[in-house]
């Protein structure tokens, strides 16, 4: 049984010892609640925040390149009072937007453009975008990639398909710390994702205020996975394993099938067919209460420890050596 944290949410919160370079970064766009609410939360709390992110959603893209060795357009945002983004009016790459970028064709855009033309800035692109700024304003690497809070938990099976993870793996293998955090929820409100946002501003500074000097906020190569509840309040922290568990099941089918991610959007059953998750329905078999999957499905706030390497475990790989070892001399 891994240690659970037991400090409420509300409790994690310390005093910042260091300001931090971040880039932040997702999948979901500048749009959501969830990324605005949290730079806002990060910039308040004295760090510096670069925000690098898709010019539309890319969720489910893992990894993806999208559209490599083509001209990829770059737009600056702009934000308000509130912390709500635009796209900057004065053009693409060219207007005078100080609150980050946007990677790629926006949503709009994907309507008019043909196939061939239109540009996926996916995840991947996006922070390596941020890190490239960085360079350019910091002199160096971020201390810290922060990818999300993602609209839909990631946990289990379904991180080898999430664009929150995809980023924070390219991050972490250009040798920058990195944290992708991911809320219950798939539509996130102003207040919901100004809670999620001190959670997460709150495991910066536990990290930043227990590192040793002249440490990285976390080791080499290394990221966490967060995941939030349903019910945020009294919630408890909890070391998980990413296991197998997710919560759902992936399945070609009726997209309207209930308790699924095409009801969820707005599809009636029989309606049409094609790839959906249905909730609940979690087909891996792994039973585990420290799988982070199961881990928030009890209610808590998971922290499973990342890196970007799909290698077996020792117990595996040792099976597979005896089964295979007459052909490897």
């Amino acid at each position: 049984m891994l240690k659970e944290i037991t400090l409420l949410a509300s409790t994690l919160v310390t005093t910042q010892s260091f300001a931090l370079n971040i880039v932040m970064t997702n999948d979901d766009s500048y749009i959501t609640h969830n990324v605005q609410q949290l730079k806002v939360a990060l910039e308040n709390a004295g760090h510096d925040v670069i925000l690098s992110v898709p010019c539309a959603k890319q969720s489910g893209k893992g990894g993806s390149m999208g559209s490599y060795l083509k001209p990829m357009p770059i737009s600056t945002l702009d934000a308000d009072a509130t912390g709500v983004l635009t796209i900057n009016t004065n053009g693409t790459g060219t207007g005078t937007g100080t609150a980050g970028y946007c990677v790629g064709n926006t949503e709009a855009e994907k309507e008019t453009l043909t196939f061939k033309k239109y540009m996926d800035g996916t995840p991947l692109q996006a922070v390596l975008h941020g890190l490239s700024k960085a360079n350019t304003k910091w002199g160096k690497k971020p201390d810290l990639v922060i990818s999300g809070p993602n609209e839909g938990n990631n946990m289990g099976f379904a991180n080898n398909l999430s664009g929150t993870l995809g980023a924070t793996h390219t991050a972490i293998v250009q040798g920058v710390p990195a944290i992708a955090i991911s809320d219950h929820e798939h539509h996130s409100t102003h207040d919901r994702a100004t809670k999620v946002a001190s959670i997460v501003v709150g495991i910066v500074s536990q990290l930043e205020s227990t590192r040793k000097s002249g440490e990285k906020i976390l080791p080499t190569f290394t990221a966490l996975n967060v995941n939030t509840p349903e019910i945020l309040e009294g919630a408890q922290y909890k070391f998980t394993q990413v296991g197998w568990a997710s919560g759902m099941n992936l399945e070609f089918g009726d997209l309207g099938a209930p308790n699924s991610y095409g009801a969820l959007y707005g599809y009636q059953v029989g309606q049409a067919t094609g790839l959906n998750f249905t909730f609940g329905e979690d087909t891996s078999g792994d039973a585990n209460p420290d799988s982070e999957g199961n881990a928030k499905e009890a209610g808590f706030i998971t922290i499973s420890t990342i890196d970007a390497q799909e290698q077996a475990n020792k117990a595996k790989t040792a099976h597979t050596v005896n089964r295979l070892h007459n052909l490897v001399k």
